[in-house]
């Protein structure tokens, strides 16, 4: 962050802050800077729960990419399909396909 290369963007559903609780209600909260970040075309990474949160911020994301860039529905699905067809990086998201049995750790409870 010191260096300007990235921007942390916390939230701790243990300790809310107003109307943040959750990822994607500091997504929202940030939605300005993340328009800007989107128009220069920034990188966005998520640490968190893949079958709750990612979704929920993923479709945060989109609305926000939506009422910035004015793209159509389509538009914005063919462009997540074409990133998210590509990578080979979503660990939280595998991750919590092969464990989906097994109890959840809170990142706030582990200093997260």
């Amino acid at each position: 962050e010191r260096d300007g290369i990235v921007t942390m963007l916390p939230a701790f559903s243990a300790r809310p802050e107003g109307d943040v609780r959750f990822v994607q209600h500091r997504v929202w909260a940030e939605r300005q800077k993340i328009a800007e970040l989107f128009a220069k075309g920034a990188i966005v990474y998520v640490c968190g729960d893949g079958q709750r949160m990612a979704p929920a911020v993923r479709d945060t994301l989109i609305r926000i990419y939506r009422e910035s860039s004015g793209a159509s529905d389509e538009a914005i699905a063919d462009a997540i399909t074409l990133r998210w067809g590509v990578r080979d990086d979503r660990y939280s998201e595998v991750r919590s396909e092969a464990t989906s049995d097994r109890p959840r750790i809170q990142m706030s409870y582990i200093g997260g």
